[in-house]
């Protein structure tokens, strides 16, 4: 089987990984994690998405929360922090996942967000699927599970409440609609201003699929301060997210009068959901975008550049 082809097989689990998500219960200990004063993020590689989506969603809300790169823990130099808690995302608890955890202690709690059972040293473990998704670089149901998992942990920490059940069918459908192939030219996201603190997920996902660089995330009205002339001309395809219920048309309306259509190509990627569930929709509608693409313009999704050979970078934390 082509990586392509387990790709796509993938992407097929993913509602059901969803449903199995929602009907796992948050660990226990969950109350006290949410009686912290502040919250520390983190994760790395793909993981990096749904901690900077938490991070987001618990600002939004009005709590102190901030995401820090896995690398500040090579030399973590806080002091304790009872009142602070640690949330780390990790799929398969990564090498350099495994920096903050000699920290954890020194936190009034801490989470893991993983789909490994037994992790060391922290307050608490949420173990969801899959179980495994090796093989290939990109990893999309675990993404898809734990951008789920940051959104339901957003609602346990700050009271929100929100309707998550339909999640399941609604990306199952957006999985099952045609898709746009995003081949054409370099590519940018252009997003409405509730997405722009959300949107590292998608280029992340762009960026591992496709190998086409980290594509940049623009606001709407961003683009005409220096984006604009920047790619004006050359082909691009721009890829527009946005949210419901629609914001910002006249900005989106004035971005396509201002683009060349010779050169410029314009993709729209809207979600149907209201609220924080969104971008674990639009992580779907990108999925099946990202699979057309692939189908039209092959590249191997399991034998990729550099691999077994990055080492020095992606096994600093010591063996456990």
């Amino acid at each position: 089987m082509s990586g392509i082809e387990l790709l796509g097989e993938r992407i097929a689990t993913i509602p059901a990984a969803l449903a199995e998500t929602l009907a796992t219960p948050l660990p226990d200990g969950i109350e006290r994690l949410a009686s912290m004063h502040r919250f520390v993020v983190t994760g790395g590689g793909m993981s990096e998405g749904p901690a900077r989506v938490l991070t987001a969603l618990l600002r939004r809300a009005g709590r102190d929360a901030v995401f820090v790169a896995q690398s500040r823990f090579v030399e973590w130099p806080e002091p304790p922090a009872p009142r602070t808690a640690l949330v780390l995302f990790s799929q398969g608890l990564a090498p350099n996942a495994r920096l903050p955890l000699p920290h954890a202690s020194a936190f009034g709690a801490s989470l893991v967000v993983t789909s490994k059972h037994e992790v060391h040293g922290v307050s608490m473990v949420w173990t969801l699927p899959p179980a495994s998704e090796d093989r290939l670089l990109l990893r999309v149901v675990g993404l898809s599970v734990a951008l789920c998992a940051a959104v339901r942990l957003a609602h346990a920490i700050t009271g929100r409440t929100e309707d998550l059940a339909m999640l399941p069918a609604v990306v199952a459908r957006r999985l099952a609609e045609p898709a746009v192939d995003l081949s054409r030219g370099p590519l940018a996201l252009v997003v409405d201003d509730r997405l722009i603190d959300l949107a590292m997920p998608l280029r992340w996902k762009l960026l591992e699929g496709l190998r086409v660089g980290d594509p940049p995330v623009w606001d709407v009205l961003q683009v005409a301060h220096g984006p604009l002339q920047s790619f004006y001309e050359h082909e691009t395809t721009l890829l527009l997210v946005r949210g419901t219920p629609a914001r910002h048309d006249a900005l989106f309306a004035g971005l396509r009068a201002v683009l060349s259509p010779e050169r410029h190509r314009v993709v729209e990627l809207r979600a149907t959901l209201e609220g924080d569930a969104a971008i674990v929709e639009l992580d779907a509608a990108l999925d099946a975008a990202l699979l057309t693409t692939l189908r039209h313009h092959p590249i191997s999704l399991d034998d990729w550049p550099s691999r077994g050979l990055d080492g020095p970078l992606y096994d600093v934390s010591p063996k456990p």
